[in-house]
């Protein structure tokens, strides 16, 4: 598929030239690049949400939290670490990695 794009003047803004490139891809190009944008802004909303968040606490508390998180996430590197190298890691291990997988603590 050949797009062309005329223009009365000789500069093109960098919006439009990427949307002609957008526009000249096939669906399935299109369809990646929009699930992309769409991650992207989900993934900034959150942190945003974060950030909103994290003003709202005392230093004291967020100190905290960020301790606990890092203290979790130490623990479950443990309990991947321990599993690659063959040791037995109880069920109640497996089951805690699968909620922290699906909280991104």
């Amino acid at each position: 598929m050949t797009t062309t794009v005329t223009s009365q003047s000789t500069s093109i803004s960098p919006l439009d030239a990427l949307w002609a490139l957008y526009k000249s891809q096939k669906k399935c190009v299109k369809h990646a690049f929009r699930s992309r944008i769409l991650a992207e802004v989900a993934e900034e909303k959150k942190e945003g949400e974060m950030q909103v968040y994290a003003k709202k606490l005392s230093p004291e508390t967020y100190n905290s939290i960020c301790m606990m998180a890092k203290s979790v996430n130490k623990a479950a590197n443990e309990v991947r670490q321990a599993e690659a190298n063959g040791m037995h890691v109880g069920r109640n291990a497996y089951d805690f990695l699968a909620e922290l997988e699906q909280e991104d603590v």
